[in-house]
């Protein structure tokens, strides 16, 4: 009679232990999150369960587990308050970017420019800046007399807008951005308008416009 072959002895696979498990479903949950940044209020989620873990490991751990209770205790409320303090003041950030005000309000200043333009039309140098963020950042001006919209400087920042006018109404001046896409306190919008004429102007209003 022929001789079976006997099968193959098949190689035993390897049993992860449950803190194996553990260990690498957070590493390639980290690595996750890294590449695709998750929302907000995930976010605050894995800050707690993040903020417990590290409390519970600064507990059972091999380099602190003989220390006394409650230096374990202070060392495991020292490192969530480290945590936290990290994380809120972003979170807090990216809520208001996420949020922002509609309409933000606006402080605007002006500064006569001395020399006219190369056709002699005396301007204004209008400085606006914003208490939140503006998506699609559009403004309008009311001059005392009529005006035109000259040029637009971002600082920090690059910057490109559309001048507007309003035919109906020659003291009307408006501009938008078409970049950036929005802005952030702490920037600031140089705008300069000018005469219509070869008189001086005055800025009666400036205010903020949904696009």
């Amino acid at each position: 009679m022929a001789e079976q072959d006997s099968p193959m002895p098949q190689k035993e696979r390897t049993k992860f232990t449950f803190i194996d498990s553990i260990s690498i479903v957070a590493l390639l949950l980290g690595v996750y999150l890294v590449i695709v940044v998750p929302p907000l209020p995930l976010k605050v989620v894995l800050l707690m369960a993040v903020c417990i873990g590290m409390f519970m490991f600064s507990h059972r751990s091999h380099w602190s587990h003989g220390w006394p209770r409650w230096v374990r205790h202070l060392v495991g409320w020292a490192v969530v308050v480290f945590l936290c303090a990290v994380a809120i003041p972003q979170f807090i950030s990216q809520w208001v970017q996420e949020h922002p005000k509609a309409i933000p309000t606006i402080h605007w200043t002006t500064e006569r420019i001395l020399e006219p333009d190369a056709d002699g039309h005396p301007g204004i140098k209008l400085r606006i800046s914003v208490d939140s963020v503006f998506i699609t950042p559009t403004f309008s001006a009311r001059c005392d007399r009529p005006c035109f919209s000259k040029d637009t400087t971002l600082y920090p920042g690059i910057s490109s807008a559309q001048h507007g006018a309003r035919r109906d109404d020659p003291t009307y001046a408006a501009i938008m951005f078409s970049m950036p896409s929005a802005i952030q306190p702490g920037q600031f919008v140089g705008w300069e308008i000018r005469s219509a004429d070869n008189q001086p102007i005055q800025i009666r209003t400036v205010e903020p416009i949904r696009p």
